[in-house]
């Protein structure tokens, strides 16, 4: 089934109206400042901005050169303006540019533009090192990017970390201005459901907001329910390879704010070409949700169906070939060149699974461990696929899956000590402090230790028994044509953080969850709010059929896809907003970059 095709500027809430609101943002920042001035961005922030505002629009407010930031870097102007996230490691390199400058004896005027908000941090370097008087700062509260008509994204991997590791509660606000936003346009929203430390934080913070600065009491709703969920109720989601096609694009090339970028191994030139994928594509539109399995046969059927479209243009008279090259030659000539990329990128991710009996063995694992069987084999292909030093983050998530699904989330003494010491002697002593980080989040622990972990970790194989997460005889699932959401992982399993909203989507409430006990077996709480007629009178007039769903510290796109699925098979329209977007292989090295 295909996902929703509408156009954004046909459905209710139009996401558009972000984008406007930030492009109108970044312009009026980048403007404010007159004179030509060298815009100089963080490398993780020009996909966004290029999302944003095209370079253009972008060098029409007074920009002569755009730099990609760099510790050595020089530019040109006596203006410069830096566009960055303020983390420390940008903000000592930033103070470092102007220092260097004024030891040279080069004035210039300095402009900075935190994103999403300006940090203390920021302030405490620069007062300490006696330059404030020689800069400008200002804020970029780009809150959530508008990534597709279903899809909406902080594009910030670093708030997981924050959040979940190290208990930093800074990002929190800019989530919470991005439902306050949200709710200011599009009205409050009637029904909340919630689930977790965070969330329940974010909400209240958010509420806040609402109170000093209430919408008109006459918006109608245009969301009718709003589930903010944490990430820590569902790890093991994150550990398994992914199997439907946007998926699997995420984890071999990197889906970035609705793009990828494609190179010469795929298009045959030495250009690389960036790829829209999104629901403005018909073709990756209909594919996007599609097992891997039954891809090949849906790109063969589009490209029959546009063989058919051309055959069709040799049998017409003049007015009716006017009529097929004004209306169909030219969506045809995009769908040639869209089908040729993806069948490019598929043939790239084949050549990639080099040694496909290792890759089915380690899906074969993977399963098993799901389902809580084959223990010892699964160890010792995980030992063996260790000793072979074969991609770290593989290894490691195939720890820590071994880990969370196992009785208690946690490993035996003997096993934890033995992966431990092979995958330190494999890949070095540099993953110390990563693998500290894990057993912090719960995601890699030795049994000995588990007790004090309970509370923070959530109890996967009670949860799956009483979820039904695991399909018993996977071969029923029909991948072609599905009837059920466990389809994206071959029929096997369900994910946790899905099934958990089904649950409450369904029944309106959490007693189905307090009935089952899951609370005992997840971390954090439940929270549930109806607003009172009295607060939104309009809510009672909403017939919105839109709900809302937002996962804090990330969510995959398997997820996305199974909510898309189960949008339909409950008739409602699923938008999804995230942190950042997540696979297996980016969550580890996001943790990594952080502790270099």
């Amino acid at each position: 089934m295909a996902a929703n095709t509408l156009e954004s500027s046909n459905i209710s809430p139009d996401l558009s109206y972000f984008t406007h609101i930030a492009k109108g943002k970044i312009l009026e920042i980048i403007g404010k400042y007159p004179g030509m001035k060298d815009l100089v961005i963080e490398p993780n922030l020009i996909k966004l901005i290029d999302k944003i505002a095209s370079l253009t629009e972008v060098k029409e407010h007074g920009v002569h050169k755009i730099y990609r930031f760099d510790a050595s870097m020089s530019t040109e102007s006596e203006k410069r303006m830096y566009i960055f996230r303020p983390t420390s490691i940008i903000i000592q390199q930033i103070v470092s540019h102007i220092e260097t400058d004024r030891s040279e004896g080069i004035n210039r005027q300095y402009h900075l533009v935190a994103v999403p908000f300006i940090s203390h941090l920021i302030e405490l370097e620069i007062e300490s090192r006696g330059i404030y008087g020689f800069v400008t700062i200002d804020e970029f509260p780009v809150d959530l990017l508008v990534i597709d008509d279903d899809l909406l994204s902080a594009d910030n991997p670093a708030f997981f970390q924050e959040c979940f590791l190290h208990g930093t509660t800074t990002g929190l606000r800019s989530i919470a201005r991005s439902l306050f936003s949200i709710q200011s346009t599009f009205g409050r929203i009637p029904s909340v459901f919630g689930h977790g430390t965070y969330s329940q934080a974010v909400y209240d913070m958010a509420e806040e907001m609402l109170l000093l600065d209430p919408p008109p009491s006459d918006l109608v709703p245009e969301i009718s329910q709003l589930f903010v969920i944490d990430r820590d109720v569902d790890f093991v989601t994150i550990l398994l390879s992914q199997f439907v096609y946007e998926g699997i694009l995420d984890e071999t090339i990197g889906i970035k704010n609705g793009s990828v970028e494609v190179g010469k191994e795929i298009t045959g030139s030495d250009n690389t070409i960036k790829l829209s994928v999104s629901s403005t594509d018909s073709l990756y539109n209909d594919i996007r949700n599609k097992h891997i399995a039954v891809l090949s046969s849906s790109l063969r059927a589009k490209s029959s169906e546009i063989v058919t479209t051309k055959n069709e243009f040799g049998g017409y008279n003049i007015s009716q070939m006017k009529e097929f090259v004004g209306k169909k030659l030219g969506k045809t000539a995009s769908d040639v060149r869209s089908l040729t990329l993806h069948i490019g990128i598929c043939e790239s991710i084949m050549k990639k699974c080099s040694d496909w009996n290792l890759y089915h063995e380690s899906i074969e694992v993977e399963h098993h461990l799901l389902m809580g069987q084959e223990y010892r084999r699964c160890i010792d292909f995980i030992e063996n696929y260790i000793n072979q030093r074969l991609p770290w983050y593989n290894s490691l998530r195939l720890m820590c899956l071994a880990s969370l699904t196992n009785n208690n989330g946690s490993l035996p003494s003997k096993d934890y000590n033995s992966l431990l010491f092979q995958f330190i002697h494999s890949y070095g002593f540099q993953y110390l402090p990563l693998l500290h980080d894990l057993k912090q989040l719960g995601l890699f622990i030795d049994s000995a230790d588990s007790i004090g972990m309970a509370e923070k970790i959530t109890n996967f194989r009670k949860c799956s028994g009483k979820l039904s997460l695991v399909t018993e005889d996977p071969s029923t699932v029909n991948l072609k044509n599905p009837s059920a959401m466990s389809y994206i992982f071959g029929g096997v399993y369900t994910p946790l953080s899905v099934k958990f909203i089904e649950n409450i989507l369904v029944n309106k409430s959490f007693q189905n969850i307090k009935d089952k006990n899951l609370d005992k077996y997840l971390p954090g709480c439940n929270f549930m709010v109806s607003l009172p007629e009295g607060v939104s009178k309009s809510a009672r007039h909403s017939t919105s059929k839109t709900v809302l769903i937002y996962f804090l510290g990330g969510c995959t796109f398997s997820e996305i896809a199974a909510l898309r699925f189960l949008g339909r098979l409950v008739g409602r329209r699923i938008i999804v907003a995230t942190t950042a977007t997540l696979n297996n292989k980016n969550f580890f090295e996001n943790l990594m970059n952080l502790n270099e």
